[in-house]
């Protein structure tokens, strides 16, 4: 379809465009729905997770432990609940083996292999066998040759901070909170045969004895096999908090990725990553972990680069939740279990201080080069907190020399740095994407919002503000940019807390703003809770806001205390620019409040995501794009659960689609497919061999017979044809006709030469 039809068919659609809402289903307070969400999410359904650090390290995790295996060596962390002070680790050892006294030649420093869901050492005489369960970890000591006859002893070194305690059939290692169950060992030859081992537990080892007449006619190989598993006492918990959720999509995949952080204990969080669908169903056995180690990871979050199909993971990392804070970072690639090794971004060798609070922005253009920027705080003092960042290529390797780049390093406190989760599309070409940072800034009584953008090989536009005022100004948040609009413009939404005192106490609002490329800010400073026009709503406090862009529209997903009665649920509005003048803008509703998360618990650390974000489209040309968008928020249940939980959302109006008209006569057919939505394709086909376009009449227009018009026609186009519906936000609502006409011997019109089609209504959402 040639480009000025295609602009004709936009103009009509803009002059035939409205902006009204019919009743939607409703949730609580009054706001429509998005469908149902996830079950909780559960990355330990499938079974324990392997995660190997190196060629010489390897961590299992399961829902009630994880475990280390390293040099010969196995080190078990029973979970004791997320609100346990401290990790209690259990370390094992061979440390003797003796066969009717004499010793068995042993193997130190043995390196881990994986052997499907066990973990394999081989010690020489002996193979040393873990095999990764669900509720701990199964033991074996598999002997397939023995020197000799008699009595077996195998002696384990052990190392802990827990107390034993005989429990009959079980060696309990005990704190406060828990701790490790050494359960009955048995051995088994390979008829079958068992026997109960006899365990002693004195100065620091467990041994475990064979009776010598066992083994004196057991037929090899000889397996002595004890279950190690966690315990925990009546007043702890074995909930797992999971807080921080982050998402991103990926085109090539069609998938989602979520990352989340796993509180393991006060001083060690874990980070978990998995995928769902495109309808958003998790993917069984996607769970992987980003992070097990008693190294603490905290507020993931993750983005995509589409040349490398593959997803970054960034992490606040810290020995114990204490300083030195470093930033690091892990790759996944996207629909795979590959994951790069974790990656040292910055420490305080190259600028001193704390590095706190990443973000991460990722690159969907398919020509290299591409990269990822990741952000964060860094610590100067306590009053002088400044915002940096750095380029990585897809592997998440240092994009140059002396990459460190210093945002802003004014002398004031400035902090909780974002940065767009995509670098926009590539359209016209890459000098168009940009990402675009913001940040806070604390004045003496108040703070502003300040931001900076990026383009995609690392040049810099000048800090600008944003935002300032007599208020307090919290957690920024800054979109992808969109795709140039008819007047060639590119804007990012800027949506962030604004906090001030009223006659009721403090109220909290969503604030928002449109920035124009490179860094100009273009529409008032609107309250979002004014705009949506509630007024229940307006007199609750709204926080948090998080912002994504389909190239079009903007989505502002919020945090909202409902009646402001600690029911905190998670909302999302969609908006539209709209121009007053030629360089400025204006917010309009797409559709308003509706409830993301609303159940009668404590949704909030919300995260949403765009699939624009990650498919910006090839170079030159319109690109036709999923307008389709993704939450994960935390949920606070009764009874201490902390879950994560996601769901789907359409960027588009609830109202509009396709519709038909009974026109036809003759033998002419209509069909269509597709999205009719900004920036979507629709494809319409008749069987007639003319397809017509017009706006739609009503009513319609009689011509014979039971023949009707059901448009004004202003151009023909071909029995086959697609469009791309430009990326217009004047189009919303408007509506175009088109009908299938046949010239043929036989046709009931007109001198038995001309059929007509129904009439397709194509209302843009």
């Amino acid at each position: 379809m040639s480009t000025i039809r295609s602009l004709a068919i936009g103009a009509a659609l803009a002059a035939a465009s409205f902006a009204q809402h019919p009743t939607f289903p409703v949730q609580k307070d009054g706001s429509t729905s998005s469908g149902p969400a996830s079950p909780a999410v559960d990355v330990f359904a499938d079974g324990a997770i392997f995660d190997a650090l190196d060629d010489t390290t390897l961590w299992v995790a399961a829902r009630g432990y994880k475990a280390r295996f390293r040099d010969g060596e196995a080190w078990f962390l029973p979970f004791l609940g997320s609100l346990a002070p401290r990790n209690h680790p259990f370390a094992l050892r061979v440390a003797r083996v003796t066969v009717a006294g004499e010793p068995l030649a042993l193997r130190d420093g043995a390196t881990p292999r994986r052997d499907g869901d066990a973990v394999r050492f081989a010690l020489g005489a002996l193979e040393l066998r873990y095999d990764a369960r669900k509720n701990g970890l199964e033991q074996s000591f598999v002997f397939a040759s023995l020197p000799a006859r008699g009595e077996l002893r195998i002696e384990l070194a052990v190392v802990t901070g827990l107390l034993p305690q005989d429990h009959g059939a079980s060696l309990r290692f005990l704190g406060p909170d828990g701790g490790v169950d050494y359960g009955p060992a048995v051995a088994i030859d390979a008829t079958g045969a068992s026997i109960p081992v006899a365990r002693v537990f004195d100065d620091g080892c467990i041994a475990l004895s064979v009776p010598a007449d066992f083994v004196a006619n057991a037929k090899l190989p000889l397996v002595v096999d004890p279950l190690l598993s966690p315990t925990t006492t009546v007043a702890s918990t074995s909930t797992h908090v999971l807080r921080d959720p982050d998402l991103v999509f990926d085109e090539s995949t069609q998938r989602t990725m979520v990352c989340f952080e796993l509180v393991y204990s006060a001083v060690d969080s874990d980070v978990y990553a998995y995928e769902m669908d495109a309808s958003g169903n998790p993917i069984a056995g996607s769970g992987l972990a980003i992070d097990a180690s008693t190294t603490s990871w905290q507020r993931p979050r993750i983005a995509n680069n589409a040349l490398a199909r593959r997803n970054l993971v960034v992490a606040q990392v810290s020995p114990n939740n204490a300083s030195p804070f470093t930033i690091w970072g892990r790759t996944r690639d996207a629909g795979s279990w590959a994951q790069g090794n974790p990656v040292l971004i910055e420490d305080q060798s190259v600028e001193l201080g704390d590095k706190l609070v990443p973000d991460v922005g990722g690159d969907p253009h398919l020509f290299p080069p591409t990269y990822f920027t990741v952000v964060w705080e860094r610590v100067y003092s306590a009053a002088d907190h400044d915002i940096h960042a750095v380029q990585l290529t897809n592997d998440a390797n240092p994009a140059r020399t002396g990459g460190t780049v210093l945002l802003d390093n004014a002398g004031t406190w400035e902090g909780q740095p974002q940065i767009s989760t995509g670098a926009g599309a590539p359209l016209p070409d890459a000098s168009f994407q940009h990402w675009l940072i913001v940040w806070k800034r604390a004045l003496a009584t108040t703070s502003e919002i300040r931001g900076r953008s990026m383009r995609w090989e690392g040049s810099l536009s000048s800090n600008f503000l944003v935002s300032s005022g007599d208020t307090m100004q919290d957690s920024p948040s800054a979109s992808t940019i969109t795709v140039p609009g008819p007047t060639g413009q590119q804007l990012w939404l800027v949506a962030w807390e604004q906090g001030y005192l009223t006659d009721s106490g403090d109220t909290h609002d969503v604030m928002v703003a449109l920035v124009a490329r490179p860094g100009v800010v273009v529409s008032p400073v609107l309250n979002l809770q004014v705009l949506e026009g509630n007024p229940v709503a307006r007199t609750w406090n709204q926080f948090q806001p998080r912002v994504a862009s389909d190239g079009c529209r903007f989505v502002v997903a919020y945090g909202e205390d409902l009646a402001n009665s600690g029911d905190l649920d998670v909302r999302v509005t969609t908006l539209h620019a709209l121009p007053t003048t030629p360089t400025t803008w204006t917010l309009g509703l797409t559709e308003v409040r509706v409830a993301a998360a609303y159940l009668s618990t404590v949704e909030s650390m919300h995260a949403i995501a765009a699939a624009f974000e990650s498919n910006g489209g090839p170079s030159g040309g319109p690109v036709a794009r999923n307008v389709r968008y993704a939450l994960a928020w935390h949920e606070a249940g009764s009874g201490g659960t902390q879950l994560v939980r996601h769901r789907l959302y359409d960027g588009m109006t609830t109202f509009g689609g396709f519709g038909l008209l009974p026109t036809a006569c003759g033998s002419p057919t209509i069909s269509y497919s597709g999205t009719p939505a900004l920036a979507m394709t629709i494809r319409v086909d008749t069987s007639g061999g003319v397809l017509l376009v017009g706006m739609p009449r009503w009513p319609t227009l009689p011509i014979c017979g039971t023949c009707e018009l059901g448009i004004d026609v202003f151009d023909s186009l071909a029995a086959q044809t697609q469009i791309v519906v430009p990326s217009d936000p004047a189009l919303l609502g408007g509506t175009i006709g088109f009908q299938g006409v046949s010239v043929a011997v036989g046709e009931p019109c007109l001198d038995n030469l001309i059929g007509l089609s129904d009439t397709l209504l194509v209302t843009v959402r």
